[in-house]
């Protein structure tokens, strides 16, 4: 016979508030030993939440106002932590900056007050920090995100003030002042349209608002202003008034250049003439993939492509891809009237005719003809100004040179281009085989491990690695494994002992017996510290060095006569 319950039973699965928090609870089919990290949270927190209303309603709190608050409160913190754990789990988010920390209540208020304090002494720096750690210590405030975006304002970081008042407005939809607060900071950062809808929500929250009327109109007037800027920069960008780039003598100051403009695009909130500055800083310090995506930001921002940005198109085409042809169709589509495209025009019409030639020998098995032709072709290229075309000259060249059993030219040829381009994939492939016919061998697995770091799917290279590394664990050639020897050490076990390599047997016992007696510590015991110290260390290098002769020699050839 059951027991009779002493009060009401536990919520079932069909009452409204598990129908409310398990939307995304894990199958039930999943174990826990199985289940991710994220699914058992979710059903830690779902069992919290139906304890806590069967709780309630033992004690007849089911229709209290504060409870029923404190249940909401509960659900909607359930559903947004299974929403960021799903997020996490597909990659879609990163986690909040001040998750992980020690939830502290009375700590977040002190740090708050300490906060407010700084702010009204106008120490906005110190305000900033008090008002993070009370985050840190109480996420959940919306008063302490607020508080820390009007710190964030006052110090100029408006990304940061607009981020802390999304989430302060995610917490506490109905602020009026968050609301103004955050549509100041992204009206700052150019972002007019955001701007206004944060403005709008601040007359909804508060229709008296005269801050926020005025807000709305100021920002109408500048997005206006900015959309008749972007219609003049966009006209001035067809007619290709900008200078042009440098073809050769590239100046070392690009990569200040590139920090400077790049924190001035973030300031005046993606301006088009700010946007072309920075893409063409990103082609001369090599960034060619960063500066397509400048390039793309700019075509949105122009309403389409224009004459600077397909000049600049074609110059990564031919500097960073290496594609004289497809530089020259871009070019093609400009106006005639464009000077610095005309002259790019005609340089890349001459340098085309110098490709061709090189690719055309290498086809017909001209192997001289096309190493020729790429050096003529080199000698009129600054290599650290368009690197991918380089390592596509040097790739050709290699390829001649290899056909000509010449391999230490080849590589000789690779590695410059491999200083501009170290994660090319053709480069890394003909060195290494370069590498391997001169029988350096750990050279070419250098080149092949590389390779697999950036290309994880390239064929054959694994199977080529174990064919290698097999090669070099079994050869008995002396050079190679002393050059083993000192990879696996960090030294030259035979330069160590001061003799030539390969040498065994008695060579090794007279040098080590030679150099332990002169290093030995009790011969030092009266000198300086400093030179007691350096003979300790040397006679340690002797001893590990003849320890790795000796022990190769036993594990290979049995013990030296």
């Amino acid at each position: 016979m059951a027991a009779a319950s002493s009060g009401p039973a536990r919520p079932s699965a069909d009452r409204d508030i598990v129908e409310t928090s398990t939307t995304s609870a894990p199958p039930t089919g999943v174990g826990y030993k199985s289940a991710s990290e994220s699914d058992l949270g979710k059903v830690w927190r779902c069992e919290k939440v139906r304890d806590f209303e069967w709780r309630a309603r033992c004690l007849g709190l089911d229709k209290n106002p504060e409870a029923a608050e404190l249940l909401r409160r509960m659900l909607r913190c359930t559903e947004e932590l299974n929403e960021i754990g799903d997020a996490l789990a597909r990659g879609d988010a990163e986690p909040k900056w001040w998750l992980g920390g020690d939830y502290d209540a009375r700590r977040a208020e002190e740090c708050n007050d300490a906060g407010a304090e700084s702010f009204k002494a106008k120490r906005f720096g110190e305000a900033f920090d008090s008002f993070t750690e009370a985050i840190r210590s109480w996420p959940s405030r919306p008063v302490y995100h607020a508080n820390r975006a009007s710190a964030a304002l006052k110090l100029g970081r408006c990304e940061v003030a607009a981020a802390d008042c999304e989430e302060a407005l995610r917490l506490d939809p109905g602020s009026a002042k968050v609301a103004a607060r955050c549509a100041t900071a992204l009206q700052r950062l150019g972002r007019y349209e955001q701007a206004g809808e944060r403005w709008r929500q601040a007359l909804a929250c508060d229709p008296q608002s005269d801050k926020a009327a005025a807000g709305l109109r100021a920002c109408r007037e500048l997005e206006a202003q900015a959309e008749r800027k972007r219609v003049e920069e966009a006209e001035r960008s067809e007619a290709g008034e900008r200078t042009g780039l440098p073809i050769r003598g590239v100046d070392g100051d690009w990569g200040d250049r590139l920090y400077f403009l790049t924190e001035m695009l973030d300031r005046c909130g993606g301006q088009l003439s700010a946007l072309l500055s920075v893409a063409e800083a990103l082609i001369m310090c090599r960034r060619y993939p960063d500066a397509v995506r400048r390039l793309d930001e700019a075509e949105a921002t122009a309403g389409g492509s224009t004459s600077e940005i397909a000049y600049l198109r074609a110059e990564i085409a031919w500097r960073g891809n290496g594609d004289v042809e497809g530089a020259l169709k871009i070019l093609g589509g400009v106006p005639a009237g464009v000077d610095k495209c005309r002259k790019l025009r005609e340089y890349l019409v001459v340098l085309r005719a110098e490709v061709e030639v090189a690719r055309s020998a290498l086809t017909e098995e001209r192997f001289a003809d096309a190493a020729e032709a790429c050096e003529r072709a080199e000698r009129s290229v600054d290599p650290e100004a368009c690197s991918g075309l380089f390592a596509s000259l040097a790739e050709t060249k290699a390829t001649a040179l290899l056909s000509r059993g010449l391999a230490r030219e080849a590589a000789n040829a690779l590695d410059p281009a491999l200083d501009l381009e170290p994660h090319s994939v053709p480069l890394l492939l003909l060195r290494s085989r370069a590498r391997r016919r001169l029988g350096n061998h750990h050279g070419a697995l250098s080149d092949l491990s590389v390779l697999q770091s950036v290309d994880p799917a390239a064929p054959g290279v694994f199977q080529a690695m174990q064919k290698i590394a097999r090669l070099i664990l079994e050869s008995k050639d002396p050079s190679i494994r002393a050059e083993s020897a000192k990879i696996r050490m960090g030294f030259d076990p035979y330069s160590v002992l001061e003799v030539d390599p390969g040498s065994e047997g008695a060579a090794v016992r007279r040098a080590y017996r030679r150099l332990a007696a002169r290093w030995h510590p009790d011969k030092w015991t009266t000198k300086k510290q400093e030179q007691r110290e350096a003979a300790a260390l040397r006679f340690e290098e002797v001893q590990k060095a003849y320890e790795v002769l000796t022990s190769d020699r036993d594990e290979d050839h049995g013990p030296w006569p």
